[in-house]
């Protein structure tokens, strides 16, 4: 019954589109005299929930389109996208296509002229593009063009409303985004986009990216959740990825890009990279090689963090298209008097697993029919193996509190340090230091690893409590529809 009503709103959707399109007339002239605004009107009747998606299905365009990268820029109520235009668009042809009632079913020409025409649905701001030597606007006044210089890029500017937002929200979210109005966008891309395969910069600075990333696809909108993070983070908690794996794909099925970024090979011929020391959240203790000639059909992740939660996550073209979130893998929660204090294993899974345009809905950040359950069950044995490995290489766990690239500044900074109180002691000094400082490494490496591995124990009963308990479920529901 659902995959018929979702056919009906398909085709009605886009006999809407047709009949769009039938009203706009393109004249040589390099101007719509379509009534625009009232196609743009109609097409915000489709706009996405989100209202930063639009960016989104911009980086992945670019992903579609084989771009080295793409660059955002936030401005004041302004986003400009940019990356290598390597499809070869043409501006004038892509405002047909935005304002025509065609889907293509090219990947992606399909990502930018739904980004296109959802960043465009609101009449009263602009949005503009440029490529192929023409520039192209839209605005309160209706769609132009005009000839500009034929550079190799795909450009886009686009003007964002004024956004009303609740306190809670407020008060748990960037001031910088929030004083630019361009808040939704940022959380978007960086909620969204840590699956991509090519560097994402924001206001020139590298997006995190990773499979095993703590916060990929999480946007804390709770003031105390965000404060107890931060807290977390000073304490005892391990912050970062244990162990990351790719799952072989089937013949002739979907796969994924893995790894997102280099593994170094292992000089020992292991099949995984060990992170030694392992830093907060850019590390990942093991990394698993993607066998040679052989292609990613899933990726398992195992994480640590303060309230670390499990997932089967959807990804399209380098983002998160949807998130199944799995609670009865988390830890139960400690307590006293009463009160939630964390839970007792910061610990969780994250499996990650690609799909095609025609799984999703209108939408194209839902899925038709996700098969979460199917995918927990193919990703068991390899979880298994993960957790195992992880118990072996416990006695090479050595966990930084800290930043890689603020560690590099406190090595240096001690380094020069040491050199000093060396050459002025002649080393004598130095030796209650190393004595003190191999003490305190020792004592919180031991409670570091407590801390993370103790949830390992755990976690691989939880998944299988909850594949069994799904079994029965499907064979209840079969019993009482016979």
């Amino acid at each position: 019954m659902e995959n018929t009503d979702m056919d009906k709103t398909d085709s009605s959707v886009e006999d809407f589109l047709s009949q769009l399109s039938q009203e706009g007339r393109f004249f040589e002239s390099s101007s719509f005299t379509i009534d625009s605004l009232k196609a743009r009107e109609k097409l915000s009747q489709f706009q996405m929930a989100d209202s930063g998606l639009w960016l989104v299905k911009l980086v992945q365009a670019a992903v579609a389109a084989g771009a080295p990268s793409v660059r955002v820029q936030f401005e004041k109520r302004r986003v400009k996208v940019a990356f290598e235009n390597r499809c070869g668009w043409q501006a004038e042809e892509l405002l047909k296509e935005v304002l025509s009632g065609h889907l293509s079913q090219s990947g992606a020409l399909f990502h930018v002229v739904t980004g296109l025409r959802a960043s465009a649905a609101s009449v009263n701001e602009k949005v503009a593009w440029s490529c192929g030597g023409a520039y192209v606007c839209l605005d309160n006044e209706g769609s132009s063009s005009k000839p500009d210089h034929a550079g190799s890029e795909f450009l886009v500017e686009a003007t964002r409303p004024s956004r009303q937002r609740s306190l809670k929200r407020t008060l748990s979210s960037s001031v910088y985004h929030l004083a630019k109005q361009t808040l939704e966008e940022f959380d978007a891309v960086r909620s969204r986009c840590w699956a991509s395969p090519i560097p994402v910069y924001l206001d020139g600075r590298e997006m995190d990216r990773g499979y095993f990333q703590v916060k990929a696809g999480k946007i804390e909108d709770n003031p105390w959740y965000v404060l107890m993070r931060h807290e977390k983070s000073r304490n005892y908690g391990v912050i970062g990825g244990l162990g990351m794996m790719g799952i072989p794909s089937q013949a002739d099925s979907l796969h994924l890009p893995y790894p997102l970024q280099e593994i170094l090979e292992n000089k020992d011929g292991l099949p995984y990279t060990l992170d030694k020391p392992f830093y907060k959240e850019s590390g990942c203790f093991l990394r698993w090689h993607r066998p040679e000639n052989q292609k990613t059909g899933m990726v398992v992740a195992i994480y640590s963090d303060y309230q670390a939660e499990s997932s089967v996550d959807y990804v399209l073209d380098g983002a998160l298209v949807k998130r199944f979130s799995l609670p009865e893998l988390n830890s139960e929660p400690t307590r006293i008097l009463g009160f939630s204090t964390g839970r007792e294993h910061d610990v969780g899974v994250r499996v990650v697993v690609p799909v095609a345009p025609e799984q999703l809905d209108l939408s194209q950040f839902n899925l038709r029919e996700p098969r979460v359950r199917h995918a927990l069950e193919d990703s068991l044995p390899y979880l298994q193996e993960m957790v195992a490995t992880l118990k072996q290489q416990r006695k090479n766990f050595w966990y930084l509190p800290i930043s890689q690239a603020y560690g590099k500044v406190l090595g240096l900074g001690f380094g020069t340090q040491a050199a000093i109180i060396t050459a002025i002691s002649k080393g004598m000094a130095l030796i209650p230091i190393t004595l003190v400082g191999g003490i305190t490494v020792t004592v919180n490496t031991s409670i570091y690893r407590s801390q993370a591995f103790s949830g390992l124990e755990t976690l691989i009963q939880r998944v299988r409590d909850y594949l069994k308990r799904s079994v029965d479920e499907i064979e209840d529901s079969e019993k009482d529809v016979s």
